[in-house]
């Protein structure tokens, strides 16, 4: 199994919807959202992308998408028209 140049863990690569290959952790999460006004969504199982665990990330990003300048790693709020209940 690949691992990261940045921390040595194991990595699996996954094909983004645009095309562009992205490094995960193996082991699928169950996401959990919750909002400011206390709904609560829960995912079905999905792949945590490995830069938001690696204690090395900021090593890879290119210096306008570090972490304190809004790139990638930055949770946005939903906004509020797409916020309430997930019905699976």
């Amino acid at each position: 199994m690949p691992q990261c140049k940045g921390c040595g863990k194991e990595i699996e690569w996954l094909k983004t919807m645009g095309g562009k290959n992205m490094p995960v952790d193996p082991e699928p999460q169950t996401m959990v959202v919750t909002t400011a006004k206390g709904a609560c969504w829960v995912s079905k199982t999905c792949y945590v992308p490995h830069w938001a665990t690696c204690p090395n990330a900021d090593d890879f990003r290119k210096r306008e998408k570090k972490k304190e300048e809004g790139g990638v790693g930055t949770i946005l709020p939903v906004p509020e028209e797409d916020q309430g209940p997930i019905d699976w």
